[in-house]
C-alpha cells in the first residue's frame, strides 16, 4: 500500500467507542452546564431558552441511558422474584 493511501486510511479510521459510563458522565456534565446557564440571571433570554432546551434533551437522554444501564438487571431480578412467588 503506498504511503499516501496509508495516510488516507488512517484519516478515515474510526474513533474508539466510548463506554456507557463515559457517556453518562458527559451527559451529566451537560446537564450541570445547562443548569448553571439557566440560573445565571446575567444571561440573555435567548441563551436561557437554549439552555432550557439543552437541559430537557440531556435529561431525557440521561434517563433513557440510565434505564438501559440498570433496567435489564432490575427486570431480571423482578422476573426471578415473580417466578419464586408463583412456585
Amino acid at each position: 500500500m503506498p504511503a499516501q493511501a496509508k495516510t488516507a486510511h488512517k484519516a478515515r479510521k474510526r474513533r474508539k467507542i466510548g463506554t456507557l459510563k463515559q457517556c453518562k458522565a458527559r451527559l451529566w456534565a451537560a446537564i450541570e452546564s445547562a443548569t448553571r446557564l439557566i440560573e445565571d440571571e446575567r444571561q440573555p433570554p435567548e441563551i436561557t431558552l437554549k439552555a432550557i432546551h439543552a437541559l430537557s434533551q440531556s435529561a431525557s437522554a440521561f434517563a433513557r441511558l440510565n434505564d438501559a444501564c440498570i433496567g435489564e438487571p432490575v427486570s431480571e431480578a423482578v422476573a426471578k422474584q415473580l417466578a419464586e412467588n408463583l412456585t
